[in-house]
């Protein structure tokens, strides 16, 4: 074990966790594959305001969770040039376990929230960790599509990653586990919810957002902002010049992510 990575985790631990018990269990979930431990874990944890408290429900996953929950609650990559008051509608797709819808949330106290998460174990997650904080989302559990209609994804070896299978974009995974499930697409959830806009959308799906920003694109119209991975071999220069038609005038790259907006200062 390396002692000075061991102290540097816990004092993080010991200033992000509510309780010492809860510092002890955010130390056994980090260190979990090195101890052999199987068990998952909830934690209570304490940031710094506008974050403020929430428990998480997390797994014991080769790291998958602490990946995912590193990037939004400690590198806050998710962390937008947008005013709070302003933001009413966003939409999460690729919520996996529910961490940045979680964060939204928090961030965006005024928003009603719609997540996509296709992974049915991942979906219930995110149900189970909104519960444990008493936030309401709107889920569906679906793969964001260009159609309504069924679609195959590949499962990555982690609890992330997974893709639409045989797509030309994103990350070739080395596994033939396939799942169909039902896709959606972004005009279906508008006109649901009856949302009269999308002040931010969350884009991270493995790829799919080259054929996302395809066709099938009058949601462009109501959107003010998104924030989206971009996978490989996705056309960044074809996917700007599709958001440029539609009004996007400011971009910016933050934490790896690309983030694209109408009148930012409006």
């Amino acid at each position: 074990m390396n002692f000075s990575r061991f102290k540097t985790n816990f004092n993080h631990a010991k200033n992000t966790c509510k309780s010492y018990k809860d510092v002890i269990n955010k130390l056994l979930w980090l260190y979990s594959n090195s101890l052999s431990l199987t068990k998952n874990y909830f934690i209570n944890f304490s940031y710094p305001i506008p974050l403020g408290d929430f428990s998480l429900n997390l797994r014991v996953n080769n790291g998958s969770d602490h990946f995912i929950f590193s990037e939004v609650f400690d590198q806050q990559c998710y962390q937008l040039p947008l005013k709070p008051k302003s933001v009413h509608y966003i939409i999460d797709l690729g919520a996996n376990i529910g961490l940045s819808t979680i964060y939204f949330s928090k961030i965006y106290p005024n928003a009603q929230i719609a997540f996509v998460e296709p992974i049915p174990e991942n979906f219930l997650l995110t149900q189970k960790n909104l519960k444990a904080n008493n936030i309401t989302a709107h889920g569906y559990r679906n793969a964001i599509s260009i159609y309504n209609d069924s679609i195959k994804m590949t499962l990555g070896d982690n609890d992330y990653g997974h893709k639409v299978s045989n797509i030309p974009f994103g990350k070739e995974l080395q596994t033939i586990n396939e799942v169909t499930v039902q896709g959606i697409t972004i005009n279906e959830i508008i006109k649901q919810l009856k949302f009269p806009k999308i002040d931010l959308i969350k884009i991270d799906i493995e790829g799919y957002e080259g054929i996302l920003l395809s066709e099938q694109l009058e949601w462009l119209n109501i959107t003010h902002a998104i924030m989206m991975e971009i996978h490989q071999h996705v056309d960044i220069k074809q996917i700007e010049n599709t958001l440029f038609r539609y009004g996007f005038n400011y971009t910016e790259k933050i934490k790896g992510n690309y983030f694209y907006s109408k009148n930012l200062n409006d």
